[in-house]
Protein backbone atom coordinates (compact mmCIF):
# COMPACT_ATOMS: atom_id res chain seq x y z
CA UNK A 1 0.00 0.00 0.00
CA UNK A 2 3.04 2.23 1.11
CA UNK A 3 4.97 1.78 -2.25
CA UNK A 4 1.51 2.79 -4.42
CA UNK A 5 1.47 6.09 -2.71
CA UNK A 6 4.96 6.59 -3.11
CA UNK A 7 4.54 5.61 -6.97
CA UNK A 8 1.29 7.97 -7.37
CA UNK A 9 3.09 10.65 -5.50
CA UNK A 10 6.40 10.77 -7.49
CA UNK A 11 4.09 10.48 -10.95
CA UNK A 12 2.00 13.36 -9.93
CA UNK A 13 5.20 15.51 -9.34
CA UNK A 14 6.85 14.15 -12.37
CA UNK A 15 3.65 15.22 -14.36
CA UNK A 16 3.52 18.60 -12.45
CA UNK A 17 7.19 19.45 -13.22
CA UNK A 18 6.30 18.55 -16.85
CA UNK A 19 3.76 20.85 -17.10
CA UNK A 20 6.01 23.86 -15.37
CA UNK A 21 8.39 22.95 -17.71
CA UNK A 22 6.62 22.92 -21.05
CA UNK A 23 4.83 26.57 -19.54
CA UNK A 24 8.44 28.18 -19.12
CA UNK A 25 9.63 27.11 -22.55
CA UNK A 26 6.13 28.53 -24.20
CA UNK A 27 7.45 31.59 -22.28
CA UNK A 28 10.73 31.63 -23.77
CA UNK A 29 10.20 30.61 -27.13
CA UNK A 30 7.61 33.57 -28.05
CA UNK A 31 10.25 35.68 -26.59
CA UNK A 32 12.92 34.23 -28.42
CA UNK A 33 10.98 34.28 -31.47
CA UNK A 34 9.92 38.22 -30.79
CA UNK A 35 13.29 39.28 -29.88
CA UNK A 36 14.40 37.04 -33.37
CA UNK A 37 11.86 39.14 -34.71
CA UNK A 38 13.48 42.28 -33.86
CA UNK A 39 16.69 41.75 -34.23
CA UNK A 40 15.91 41.31 -38.40
CA UNK A 41 13.90 44.47 -38.46
CA UNK A 42 17.06 46.00 -36.81
CA UNK A 43 19.42 44.60 -39.03
CA UNK A 44 16.88 45.63 -42.11
CA UNK A 45 17.44 49.09 -40.61
CA UNK A 46 21.06 48.92 -40.85
CA UNK A 47 21.14 48.10 -44.59
CA UNK A 48 18.61 50.33 -45.67
CA UNK A 49 19.95 53.24 -44.03
CA UNK A 50 23.77 52.34 -44.99
CA UNK A 51 22.24 51.85 -48.47
CA UNK A 52 20.68 55.22 -48.34
CA UNK A 53 23.76 56.69 -46.83
CA UNK A 54 25.98 55.33 -50.05
CA UNK A 55 23.15 57.25 -52.63
CA UNK A 56 23.53 59.58 -50.82
CA UNK A 57 27.32 60.51 -51.11
CA UNK A 58 27.72 59.09 -54.74
CA UNK A 59 24.40 61.82 -55.74
CA UNK A 60 25.28 64.92 -53.43
CA UNK A 61 27.84 67.22 -54.70
CA UNK A 62 27.52 70.16 -52.36
CA UNK A 63 28.88 69.87 -49.18
CA UNK A 64 26.08 71.77 -47.21
CA UNK A 65 23.33 69.57 -48.90
CA UNK A 66 25.11 66.39 -48.14
CA UNK A 67 25.57 67.09 -44.49
CA UNK A 68 21.78 68.28 -44.02
CA UNK A 69 20.99 65.20 -45.59
CA UNK A 70 22.99 62.98 -43.89
CA UNK A 71 21.94 64.26 -40.86
CA UNK A 72 17.87 63.67 -41.68
CA UNK A 73 19.33 59.98 -42.49
CA UNK A 74 20.76 59.92 -39.23
CA UNK A 75 18.03 60.84 -37.10
CA UNK A 76 15.30 58.94 -39.17
CA UNK A 77 17.60 56.05 -38.05
CA UNK A 78 18.28 56.88 -34.27
CA UNK A 79 14.95 57.52 -34.38
CA UNK A 80 14.23 53.77 -36.08
CA UNK A 81 17.05 51.93 -33.27
CA UNK A 82 15.21 54.08 -30.34
CA UNK A 83 11.62 51.75 -31.59
CA UNK A 84 13.39 48.36 -32.17
CA UNK A 85 15.06 48.81 -28.47
CA UNK A 86 11.90 49.97 -26.34
CA UNK A 87 9.81 47.13 -28.47
CA UNK A 88 12.62 44.81 -27.27
CA UNK A 89 12.64 45.94 -23.96
CA UNK A 90 8.68 45.57 -23.91
CA UNK A 91 9.25 42.01 -25.23
CA UNK A 92 11.27 41.14 -21.76
CA UNK A 93 9.47 43.02 -19.57
CA UNK A 94 6.90 41.08 -20.48
CA UNK A 95 8.27 37.67 -20.55
CA UNK A 96 9.36 38.66 -17.16
CA UNK A 97 6.17 39.61 -15.74
CA UNK A 98 4.37 36.08 -17.53
CA UNK A 99 7.16 34.15 -15.29
CA UNK A 100 6.68 35.80 -12.35
CA UNK A 101 3.00 35.04 -12.90
CA UNK A 102 3.68 31.55 -13.45
CA UNK A 103 5.74 31.11 -10.21
CA UNK A 104 3.24 32.90 -8.34
CA UNK A 105 0.57 30.30 -9.84
CA UNK A 106 2.97 27.55 -9.20
CA UNK A 107 3.71 28.11 -5.44
CA UNK A 108 0.05 28.48 -4.60
CA UNK A 109 -0.13 24.92 -6.33
CA UNK A 110 2.64 23.78 -4.06
CA UNK A 111 1.37 25.68 -1.17
CA UNK A 112 -2.18 24.50 -1.08
CA UNK A 113 -1.05 20.78 -1.95
CA UNK A 114 1.00 20.56 1.00
CA UNK A 115 -1.49 21.52 2.90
Amino acid sequence: MTENIFFQSFSDITSAAQGNLAAYNKINQETFSKLAEQQVSFVTTVIENGVAQAKLLGETKDGRELVAKSTELTKAFADESLKVATTSFEIVKSAQADTTELVKKQFEEATAAAK
